[in-house]
């Protein structure tokens, strides 16, 4: 059994900025053109300004006609709309280019993130919100928006116009040029190691920010419940806390930001008063033009716009990687139930089961030791016993949702650890006590236990189920949507419609679990005849707690601390003095626990009245068949 894996923050960031890189393979051509068109884009750019300031320098010219000065100008005009027309040539090529590139690979990351979570086991889901997961995706996605936006749009643009910038200073003047490199050496290691401390911060506000998210979804998830307990203050108060851990952390990290801008404006205006003060002193001394002023400024309020807001490109980064490394934990997370290597598919035939010495427990607490069980093809048996012996876990070891610790399961002589989960799980139906519709067609939710079924085979399947009727009342008939989990459909409607679905995909091993309970007589009436067809020549595993639905099992087995108890008919076991499933039939059967044993009819009546109940209302599926 694979356990869920946890990494420090270095290895995960380490393994984030990996995951992003690995997203560009395939598109370096592309990527590779992108950047020469934005170093070409942005070289054109930085050439205007010398242009400007020819430009200007004709302007303070007095000793010449302003007719010559103009046709010159007029030639410098058409150089700077040149420069310009490539300037919005070039710049073009990289928007369009960067929509294709971005929006190809974030199709690809949420297709193979939705691919690899699916394959997540049963486990995992019920340890984790559904809705943080949703949100986490959305993160992941967003992270690598933003990484690939700070290094091309931000860091490549910056770089290209700090070479061109300062390799231009340097040409006028190189102790301008020498204090420009200096301070922007120094600007960009003190903003780099600033947002590295601000980094954890980031972190920290983030996981504030999905418990509150995750809290919020489980309150929306189970808001009849908050209404029924009129708990909408207690789940406020709760949630306030959530909130309030989040403001202190939030505001911590933007604080920080706000200091980290005060350290900036001061650097800035510091280096602008020397850069200034020096421009004056060379212009005195007449090595350099008034024009010069004109460029020194032009690259220097470029250089600081883009310097302003390097700290936020930094942190833009480094929260791409506090966006996203959620959710690549999930991904670095190897999947804990997997086909093995040689895998098989699954050769169904009769549909016969074999439970081999198997051990299984949740934890610390034991469930099944050394537990035997060979069900034959065709064969109908029921698990019986008190809440928490095992029952449940039977089923779900049988469909490979939790891996067997010890002992082997086999299916048809075939170990099904040792054969691809998609083939075990295509030849067993699953009609649970809750059936989960999704908030899709009732057409569409029939049709999943059979993805290409032809629409005359889906209503087939919805007439055997005892569906078809109540289908054509609704207004949309089989194109009504169920709502979220199937919220719009009765209990009884929505186990109907999960028969359906079980009867069209035809698996030879069929598991109910307790799919008649909670259910009105007529409703459960309909069902016992749905189930009848369903379990027509198959094998099938029944739990239920409501023991007159099992009464005509080919076999009843008692399950008492993960070890079988007592096993046989209903008829046999009635009668076994002290037995557990007498215990728990007459406890059923007198009304309520604890009733005085004086108070409980005597047994041979007991039988008659139970089994006119079950003749005249449940109609028992396993043995007498039912025409519609």
């Amino acid at each position: 059994m694979v356990h869920h894996h946890s990494f420090d923050l270095k290895t995960l960031t380490r393994k984030t900025l990996q995951y992003f890189l690995d997203q560009l393979k395939g598109y370096r051509w592309l990527f590779g053109l992108m950047c020469l068109s934005l170093v070409l884009g942005i070289g054109a750019e930085m050439i205007v300004p010398l242009y400007y300031k020819e430009l200007f320098d004709l302007f303070v010219l007095d000793e010449v006609s302003r007719d010559q000065v103009a046709g010159e100008m007029f030639s410098i005009l058409k150089m700077i709309a040149l420069l310009y027309f490539f300037v919005f040539l070039f710049w073009r090529l990289c928007e369009f280019s960067n929509n294709y590139l971005l929006a190809k690979i974030v199709k690809r990351m949420y297709e193979n993130t939705f691919a690899y979570l699916t394959h997540h086991s049963y486990k995992f889901f019920t340890d984790h919100f559904s809705g943080a997961i949703v949100r986490k995706v959305h993160r992941l996605v967003i992270g690598f928006e933003i990484f690939l936006g700070r290094i091309y749009w931000d860091f490549l643009s910056l770089a290209i116009r700090f070479i061109s910038s300062l390799a231009i200073i340097f040409y006028f003047s190189r102790l301008l040029g020498l204090i420009v490199l200096v301070w922007i050496i120094l600007f960009g290691i003190a903003n780099f190691f600033v947002a590295r401390w601000k980094y954890p911060l980031e972190i920290a506000s983030n996981k504030a920010d999905s418990k509150m998210s995750a809290y919020l979804s489980d309150v929306v998830i189970n808001s009849t419940n908050v209404q029924l307990f009129a708990a909408q203050e207690f789940e406020l108060e709760n949630y306030r806390k959530k909130t309030g851990d989040w403001f202190k952390k939030t505001k911590w990290a933007w604080d920080v930001g706000v200091l980290i801008n005060c350290v900036q404006s001061a650097l800035m205006f510091a280096l602008e008063i020397v850069v200034i003060a020096i421009t004056i002193s060379l212009w005195r001394q007449n090595l350099v033009t008034p024009g010069f002023f004109i460029i020194i400024q032009s690259y220097l309020l470029a250089l600081f716009g883009r310097m302003w807001d390097l700290r936020r490109m930094i942190h833009d980064f480094f929260s791409s990687f506090a966006d996203a490394e959620e959710m690549i934990e999930i991904l670095e997370t190897p999947h804990e139930i997997a086909d093995p290597p040689d895998a098989k598919p699954l050769g169904a035939k009769g549909g016969k089961i074999e439970f081999k010495k198997v051990d299984f427990s949740y934890g610390e607490k034991p469930l099944l030791k050394h537990f035997d069980l060979t069900i034959e093809p065709g064969e109908k048996i029921a698990l019986v016993g008190h809440s928490g012996e095992g029952k449940s876990t039977i089923t779900k070891l049988m469909m490979r949702l939790f891996d067997v610790q010890e002992g082997e399961i086999l299916f048809d002589d075939q170990n099904i650890a040792q054969v691809t989960l998609d083939s075990l799980r295509q030849n067993i139906s699953l009609v649970p006590q809750e059936p989960i519709l999704f908030h899709r067609t009732i057409f569409e939710n029939i049709a999943y236990g059979k993805r290409d079924a032809t629409e005359e085979e889906v209503i087939e399947a919805a007439k055997q189920a005892n569906c078809h009727q109540f289908i054509l009342g609704l207004q949309k008939g089989y194109k009504t949507l169920v709502g979220e989990r199937g919220i719009k459909l009765s209990g009884g409607e929505r186990q109907r419609v999960a028969i359906a679905r079980a009867i069209l995909e035809n698996a030879p091993l069929v598991i109910l679990d307790e799919a008649t309970s909670s259910l009105d007589s007529h409703s459960e009436k309909l069902i016992q005849q749905a189930l009848h067809r369903l379990l027509k020549n198959k094998t099938a595993i029944i739990i239920a707690h409501r023991l007159s639905t099992i009464m005509e099992s080919d076999r009843i087995i008692v399950i008492e601390k993960g070890k079988i108890a007592e096993m046989g008919k209903h008829s046999e076991l009635i009668k076994k003095k002290d037995g557990i499933y007498k215990s728990l039939w007459e406890i059923q059967a007198g009304g309520f626990i604890g009733s005085p044993k004086e108070e409980i009819p005597p047994q041979q009546d007991l039988n008659k009245e139970v089994e006119k109940i079950v003749l005249d209302t449940i109609q028992n599926p396993l043995e007498k068949p039912i025409t519609p």
